[in-house]
């Protein structure tokens, strides 16, 4: 076989953020997998995992560009996926379906909506913990999933700032790592260690460690990870969802930096492309009442036309990075 063809066929940090996606999917559409899970959720394990990806690959930017050029690059990879997917749920939601779902409000309402379209508000939509104000922005979150999209908004907002302030960064991750801590001992609520930010930067916040940590360490966490998912089928162990965030975090690190040494690909770079949109459309299809082979099906073609939109904007992107670097060259070292 050449080796451009195996190189191509190398799994990547793309393929395994497609994998992530994947499990999410699973999660929402009741898949084969996650009845045979059980107790795990695979859905909540990836969603600990995105943050860590997260956290891992977004260091070099927050290094590198200022706060507004972060920001912009944040925008342009963030938003347009979302607003589309947005309005493609909304027509689901409310204009093929003669009964929105319970958990939704019957007719829409602005502001509420409006909410949802800053994202960062929907990091509060879940009224076990936000009460009224929570209630009130899932009354229309018709792209639910993204509650932990508002939390990843609300992570790169902090950024830019703690990049270039370790000492904060470090008091950060240990005062959040307590935090879960203390919502795995049922101190606080379980859910304040997952639907909360406090209580899930450290996870961001290892991610962004990973490139600082040596091989055996890194390991380490991996088996404690798998060590957690082993003993969560132990009866008094099962709190969920504080297993599935405690080892997905943990075995996504090691993954995570295994992963990052493999040959860039087309395959993997594709996979990539597709992943956030495939977590950001598969609830249309759920929401339309679809088996699990037509949400699946229905998803995946989604998923492959919204890459296609991200690899547009990437270009984009990396054209802003381009011009930004060329502004900083000095005039006298230009030939």
């Amino acid at each position: 076989m050449p080796s451009e063809v195996a190189a191509g066929r190398c799994m990547g940090l793309g393929t395994y953020r497609f994998i992530l996606a994947a499990l999410v999917v699973e999660s929402h559409a009741t898949g084969p997998l996650i009845r045979h899970t059980w107790p795990l959720n695979p859905g909540i394990w990836a969603v600990a995992g995105f943050f860590v990806l997260s956290g891992y690959v977004m260091r070099r930017h927050a290094e590198t560009l200022s706060p507004g050029q972060f920001y912009l690059d944040r925008f342009l990879r963030i938003y347009p996926h979302f607003v589309l997917f947005y309005v493609l749920s909304f027509v689901a939601v409310y204009g093929l379906l003669n009964t929105p779902a319970p958990q939704l409000v019957s007719t829409p309402q602005g502001p509420a909506i409006g909410a949802s379209l800053l994202v960062l508000p929907m990091a509060f939509a879940n009224p076990i913990l936000f009460g009224d104000a929570g209630k009130w922005i899932s009354s229309t979150l018709i792209v639910p999933q993204a509650w932990s999209l508002g939390i990843e908004a609300s992570y790169y907002l902090l950024l830019p700032f703690i990049a270039r302030a370790p000492r904060m960064r470090e008091m950060l991750f240990w005062t959040s790592l307590a935090t879960f801590a203390a919502s795995a001992l049922n101190i606080i609520p379980p859910e304040y260690g997952y639907w909360w930010l406090p209580g899930t930067l450290w996870m961001f916040l290892l991610g962004y460690r990973l490139h600082d940590m040596s091989p055996t360490r890194i390991q380490s966490l991996g088996v404690c990870g798998l060590g957690i998912m082993v003993i969560a089928f132990a009866l008094p162990f099962r709190q969920t969802p504080t297993v599935e965030v405690a080892s997905g975090a943990l075995i996504a690190a090691a993954v995570i930096a295994r992963l990052a040494k493999a040959p860039a690909s087309g395959h993997d770079t594709f996979l990539a492309s597709m992943s956030y949109s495939l977590f950001l459309c598969h609830y249309i299809p759920i929401w339309l009442g679809a088996s699990y082979l037509v949400i699946a099906v229905v998803s995946l073609g989604l998923a492959h036309l919204g890459a296609h939109l991200e690899m547009r904007i990437a270009d984009f992107r990396r054209y802003i990075r381009a011009r930004r670097l060329a502004s900083q060259i000095p005039a006298s070292a230009v030939t």
